[in-house]
């Protein structure tokens, strides 16, 4: 019989959540802004047939920083794909609610009013620039910062405590910003991420593999060739070559381009540094359910069970000490007067029509008797309340006589 289903899913759960990751080499910076720095020029895809890129991945311009938007692009793919809790409505195109994913919080022109601040007011204002690092706005300001609920936050973009400038990101996190934003969207939804660094363990064979896999992946590039990194793109193709090339989107319009895939040098632009793998896998997590206890005879018993995640119509079926429920298959289950046959282990078993078969929480349910009342249970209660009104009769016409 199973015992403590709960605990064991909720420690497995926990072990997935943590990201495979290959140590960094070094932490590295993105520092361009929302236009390209004088004299840098993204190449256009070439015509050739060859290329291989995923359909359906958004094309976001500079939202707060190249890192977040470049991350917000992966986002906006994934929940195209079903997983529509990442973004509120459609993700294909750079809605408010998309730059609000991105970098929550208003602009320079349209600020946030005060006691409403979010990423924007809380990190990213005053826009500073490098060398003139400005304290954040809610330093500045001494308010407590809003509870994070954006990439921007998550990957510390703009956080001058990071030594960020406006706009600026370390390569070191764009995995929590990845997955802790997927994780606060949804439980259902398990984010995995890694890291590979050009020259060891970022190959062409790795780039075909996600890509052919329909995954994309960002990478941090120097786009101005001059041996530093300094911008995000979001990775939607390659090409075999040769050259080899890989095809981006680089944050600043809404074409695709493509670069040589090869490591940084002083002696050319758009050389990689490093890049990240993304993925997402859905479960069936239960958001309510059943809940064991102590109950007395009489007493009712109440649960619902409901879930997120669940692929298309659900199905339930209630089971007690491993044995199902005749006619117990809704998510409402409800006993409105226990009895000690009522003692034992119940959970609900979910189908649904793409994830296979989920359980429940197995709790146990303990009747106790009445105080004072023998084990006999009611009918016992009932033939005592006949006894004390049969005597109670005798004693009455006893006093009469």
């Amino acid at each position: 019989m199973k015992r403590g289903s709960g605990f064991r899913f909720a420690a497995f759960m926990l072990f997935l959540l943590v990201p495979a990751v290959v140590c960094a080499q070094e932490d590295m910076q993105s520092t361009t802004g929302p236009v390209p720095p004088p004299g840098v020029v993204s190449p256009p895809v070439s015509d050739a047939k060859a290329i291989v890129s995923i359909p359906g991945v958004p094309a976001y311009l500079w939202r707060h920083g190249c890192g977040p938007t470049a991350v917000g692009m992966v986002a906006g793919y994934w929940d195209g794909l079903g997983l529509d809790l990442l973004v509120p409505g459609s993700a294909a195109t750079q809605t408010n609610e998309v730059n609000q994913a991105i970098a929550s919080g208003g602009s320079s022109s349209s600020p946030y009013p005060a006691g409403s601040e979010r990423h924007y007011e809380d990190y990213a204002a005053p826009e500073d620039n490098s060398p003139n690092m400005l304290q954040d706005g809610y330093i500045q300001q001494s308010r407590t910062p809003h509870v994070h609920d954006c990439l921007a936050d998550f990957m510390k973009t703009s956080f001058s405590s990071r030594g960020n400038y406006y706009g600026w990101s370390w390569s070191s996190d764009v995995i929590p910003s990845f997955t802790n934003y997927v994780t606060l969207k949804s439980a259902a939804y398990i984010p995995y991420a890694t890291g590979y660094w050009m020259s060891s363990t970022l190959t062409f064979d790795v780039l075909k593999a996600e890509i052919d896999q329909q995954r994309p992946m960002v990478f941090l590039v120097d786009s101005s060739g001059d041996g530093t990194t300094d911008h995000f793109v979001t990775v939607v193709g390659y090409n075999e070559g040769p050259p080899q090339t890989y095809v981006y989107y680089n944050t600043w319009d809404h074409g695709l381009h493509e670069s040589e895939f090869r490591a940084m040098s002083a002696s050319y632009p758009w050389g990689v540094w490093g890049g990240w793998a993304f993925n997402i896998e859905k479960t069936v997590v239960f958001t309510s359910g059943p809940a064991g206890g102590i109950y007395h005879e009489g007493e009712s018993l109440s649960w619902t069970v409901q879930t997120e995640g669940a692929v298309g119509d659900v199905s339930y079926q209630w089971v007690k000490d491993d044995v199902e429920l005749s006619g117990r298959i809704q998510n409402t289950f409800v006993i409105d007067s226990l009895t000690l046959a009522d003692q034992g282990w119940y959970f609900c078993r979910v189908t649904d029509e793409g994830k296979g078969v989920y359980e429940s929480d197995h709790v146990f349910v303990k009747v106790e008797p009445l105080e004072g009342i023998p084990a006999a249970g009611m009918a016992g209660v009932g033939a005592l309340a006949l006894l004390f009104a049969v005597a109670g009769v005798a004693r009455a016409r006893g006093a009469r006589g």
